[in-house]
């Protein structure tokens, strides 16, 4: 319960969370990602993490290039970036509580 609160209180303080979409990413990047997906998975995607040390470090990956992401769909607009800065040290302030729920 406590960390649907915090979630909800996050929403509301970042509430404007810049969403990326085809547009932001290049077509070079396009490619690649099209030739890493027709390989299929890779194996390591499907071995679960064990200790919370490997659950924080796969969480602050995940927290970090959805950062980068959001700033990139930003386009430099100030507003913008602060607000994908935000939300980027809130979820990160809470990626211990997320391991350990687990």
């Amino acid at each position: 319960m406590k960390i649907v609160t915090l979630i909800v209180g996050l929403a509301l303080v970042c509430s404007a969370q810049a969403q990326p979409g085809d547009e932001t990413t290049s077509p070079a990047l396009r490619a690649h990602q099209a030739a890493e997906l027709a390989k299929g998975d890779p194996a390591r995607w499907f071995v679960p993490d064990r200790t919370v040390a490997q659950k924080v470090r796969t969480l602050q990956k995940e927290t970090a290039a959805a950062h980068a992401e959001n700033v990139a769909a930003c386009k430099g607009d100030k507003a913008c970036i602060k607000k994908a800065h935000c939300i980027y040290r809130q979820e990160m302030a809470t990626i211990i509580d997320r391991a350990l729920e687990d």
